[in-house]
């Protein structure tokens, strides 16, 4: 906001960019909607204005098969991370919004599905 001293006080415009600060000229706060980059909260997720004078916005959580915070980054959860699959099975990631891995086909001379090879 732009200011101006007068003589025994000062006036204050309004908040600038109007879309983005609220208050009365002489104190500004950051007004963050949902509709402007949807507030901030990662796109996989919901934007809820939050209620109360300090404005601002709550962010859902993150999609089914993803970890990280609406708030911050949804990020697609690996399934071969945790090596789900027999040693030297190759393991292929179920992309989001499913979960988990699939495994190949057990090691010749070895019988299973992949996870468990005997």
């Amino acid at each position: 906001a732009r200011c101006k001293n007068l003589p025994g006080g000062s006036t204050c415009g309004p908040c600038e960019p109007s879309d983005q600060y609220k208050g009365d000229g002489y104190e500004c706060r950051a007004s963050q909607t949902c509709t402007v980059d949807n507030g901030g909260c990662d796109p996989l997720t919901e934007c809820y204005p939050s209620a109360g004078p300090a404005g601002g916005v709550q962010c859902g959580d993150c999609p089914e098969g993803m970890s990280g915070s609406g708030q911050t980054k949804c990020f697609d959860y690996d399934g071969c991370e945790a090596a789900p699959c027999f040693q030297d099975v190759p393991c292929t990631d179920v992309p989001a919004p499913g979960v988990g891995a699939v495994c190949g086909e057990c090691p010749e001379g070895y019988v299973g599905d992949g996870r468990a090879c005997e």
